[in-house]
């Protein structure tokens, strides 16, 4: 079992072409001072559990069953986590079954699946080679009722001691090279499934790729 502190910062990649942005921003070498050196790529499937009146959302925190693929292995992990920039998680590994048996033992509620394509980056230190900050650029795919709405962010991720100014500067120095692409997003990917799902309608779509302008209703829709 792992228990750690995981301190990010999450960009939105807004943009009628959200794939060609990514790829641009995986051809980076160095940023903010640091080398940029490829990580495997992950597939991961994220199933939301809540109890039947939701408590778990009631006090900020999340439980998820998640398959993850890497290299060619697959495992599956429960994780219990916190919400916010930086929060606390608790994972440990589970079998294969799990899913079935929270929903028909524990009679939790499913309440969100979706699919994440991460593509992964450290950023090492120049000096001594250690990993200080992971910026991983994920597309997500959510599917409500048979309609696909797919959204793209990158996260940074902090390593070992690194702290959350490092984290940001870095998100920073990202933005000023992509300043017309990218912009701060402060709701997790499971908050913004559920905004999407309720504004489903409205939420205009290109291939299933959420336009600039339909998360400029979906802030609106959060100040309300």
């Amino acid at each position: 079992m792992s228990k750690h502190q995981e301190i990010e910062t999450v960009l939105l990649i807004q943009s009628e072409k959200p794939l060609e942005v990514a790829q641009e921003i995986l051809k980076l070498e160095k940023l903010h001072g640091y080398k940029i050196y490829p990580l495997p790529t992950q597939k991961i499937v994220d199933t939301y559990f809540d109890t039947p009146e939701r408590y778990l959302k009631g006090h900020k925190l999340g439980a998820r069953i998640r398959k993850l693929e890497e290299e060619g292995a697959t495992q599956t992990l429960f994780t219990l986590k916190g919400s916010g920039s930086s929060h606390l998680e608790i994972e440990f590994p589970v079998p294969e079954d799990a899913k079935d048996y929270i929903e028909n033992t524990l009679e939790l509620d499913l309440v969100q699946t979706r699919k994440t394509y991460r593509r992964r980056r450290a950023l090492k230190s120049w000096k001594d080679g250690e990993i200080k900050v992971e910026m991983c650029v994920d597309s997500t795919t959510y599917n409500f009722f048979d309609i696909i709405r797919k959204h793209h962010v990158v996260e940074f991720e902090a390593h070992g001691d690194t702290t959350k100014t490092v984290v940001d500067a870095c998100s920073d120095a990202l933005i000023k090279k992509f300043p017309k692409d990218l912009g701060k997003w402060n709701l997790s990917k499971t908050a913004t499934g559920r905004l999407l799902e309720l504004a489903l309608v409205a939420v205009q779509a290109d291939d299933g790729n959420i336009n600039p302008i339909a998360y400029d209703a979906l802030e609106r829709l959060i100040a309300l």
